[in-house]
């Protein structure tokens, strides 16, 4: 996160944090996006969200960021 820190995200739409497979992000994404105010995306929610979502399953992890987090209940 120090590299993301010293970037120019004015402007920006989102933030791809990327990690080696030995350097796991997930647990980086939901703390990144509170403290630079984007959604953030890395290899392994953009996996995710794509596996699931070809499972025709619902694209929700919790703690994983805005691109997997649980959709709130609908009102009747």
């Amino acid at each position: 996160m120090d590299a993301a820190r010293g970037l120019d995200l004015g402007g920006s739409d989102a933030l791809v944090i990327s990690a080696f497979v030995q350097m796991p992000s997930l647990g980086l994404i939901t703390a990144a996006e509170e403290e630079f105010g984007l959604p953030v995306l890395s290899a392994a929610t953009a996996g995710a969200y794509g596996l699931l979502r070809h499972l025709s399953l619902p694209p929700e992890l919790p703690d994983a960021g805005r691109l997997l987090a649980p959709s709130l209940p609908e009102h009747p």
